[in-house]
């Protein structure tokens, strides 16, 4: 009898620690491609007059603090929209559970800084 309960019982109880772990997993990816994205706007949004070096500066920056937090296989796509620059960055997080996608998105946006004379604020 007791065997049979061990049987039944251990897998769920395996099934809930790994989806623990995964969980965690998926929180930590979410947290890196957050932090990455504001990174990334924060480099870029300091050369309003050089978009292309913008665009090369928030990339660099997203690609280290992914690269730091172990999430290689992550995408930066820093986009210029007039003087509005959006990083979004796209991570899989490892997966234990070999069930559904764990894809991650994060998007941060903001305008390029501007120096604006005292007089007019």
């Amino acid at each position: 009898m007791t065997s049979l309960e061990m049987a039944i019982l251990f897998p769920s109880v395996l099934l809930v620690i790994l989806s623990m772990f995964q969980i965690s997993l998926y929180w930590h990816t979410a947290n890196a491609a957050a932090v990455a994205a504001e990174q990334g706007l924060d480099a870029g949004q300091i050369f309003p007059e050089d978009k292309t070096r913008a665009v090369d500066e928030a990339r660099a920056a997203a690609q280290w603090i992914l690269e730091t937090t172990n999430h290689r296989n992550a995408v930066v796509n820093p986009t210029i929209n007039g003087d509005l620059l959006t990083v979004t960055v796209t991570a899989e997080a490892p997966r234990i559970v070999g069930i559904g996608s764990w894809q991650v998105r994060s998007v941060a946006e903001g305008r390029f800084e501007a120096f604006i004379p005292a007089g007019e604020r």
